[in-house]
């Protein structure tokens, strides 16, 4: 038994390719929180998007205990680094496509009403913390990304040549339009459509794949969650992007360096579903 949920900030994603399902299912959400005496909070912005009933606009001393996200992949992991950053919990509901990091789909909200007896698991899951070292000095401040930190090419018309490093030591170098490093919740993103191995995200290591090598003989390689990795720009401009969202441009001389982060994701699991069931479910409809 966890601990029982009082309060929750609910954040409905704001695409609009899905807002109608969105909205659809923000309605049912709401009325099964209030049933189980959940106090709501939400963003004003998606208060009024979505005519959220009953929700209290959040202010900045307010500590929900946990967070609803409602939407695709990209909404749960904006709401999931909210969550890390206040360390609480996160519950993704599918209102997307393959909703692959939603924990329930929009037939099971009735389940909700756990929250509030605390009959919920709890399945914590490997970040990775990156840096930007500029011109191997200047260290800028560290990021973190719950699928995948990526190096990708700055000019769609040429390649871009990376440098690995394990704990400061050459392990190889590669030509590509990019490379990816994932966890293993990012095994099953990016790093999978790029061609790379798929892990339990339970499972703790940092998984290397290139996009689109000019090479036979490249492939992911996987680091042990120890590890210090370094990926460094041989040449060029090289975009680091972390979870979608671009952080920075690197150059030439630029690195930037990657470990498991100090903390871990929270996601909230309120059915006996396992990973195996639920990536058969959403990628073959077994």
């Amino acid at each position: 038994m966890e601990k029982i949920i009082k309060s929750v900030l609910l954040f409905p994603g704001l695409s609009e390719r899905n807002r109608d399902i969105i909205k659809e299912t923000v309605l049912p959400v709401t009325d099964e929180l209030k049933r189980a005496g959940i106090k709501i909070f939400a963003e004003e912005e998606r208060i009024k998007l979505f005519s959220v009933c009953g929700a209290e606009k959040i202010k900045p001393d307010d500590e929900p205990d946990a967070i609803v996200a409602i939407g695709g992949d990209g909404t749960i992991l904006r709401a999931a680094r909210k969550a890390v950053g206040k360390n609480i919990p996160i519950l993704g509901i599918n209102a997307g496509r393959v909703g692959f990091l939603a924990q329930i789909e929009r037939n099971e909200i009735k389940n909700l009403e756990k929250l509030a007896c605390g009959e919920y698991k709890i399945d914590k899951r490997m970040l990775l913390e990156a840096k930007i070292i500029r011109d191997g000095k200047k260290e800028e401040e560290p990021f973190f990304s719950i699928n995948e930190t990526t190096l990708m090419k700055d000019d769609p018309a040429h390649t871009v040549d990376v440098e690995v490093r394990r704990n400061g030591v050459f392990a190889y170098r590669c030509r590509a339009d990019g490379i990816i490093a994932a966890t293993p919740t990012g095994s099953t993103a990016y790093s999978m459509s790029a061609g790379g191995p798929i892990s339990d995200p339970g499972a703790e290591m940092i998984i290397i794949t290139p996009v689109c090598p000019h090479s036979p003989a490249a492939r992911a390689v996987v680091f042990s969650d120890k590890d210090v990795i370094t990926l460094k720009a041989a040449e060029g401009k090289i975009s680091v992007v972390s979870d979608g969202e671009i952080e920075s441009v690197i150059s030439e001389n630029d690195c930037v360096e990657i470990k498991k982060y100090s903390e871990k994701a929270r996601f909230i699991n309120l059915s006996d579903k396992n990973f195996y069931e639920t990536f058969n479910n959403k990628f073959f409809g077994i």
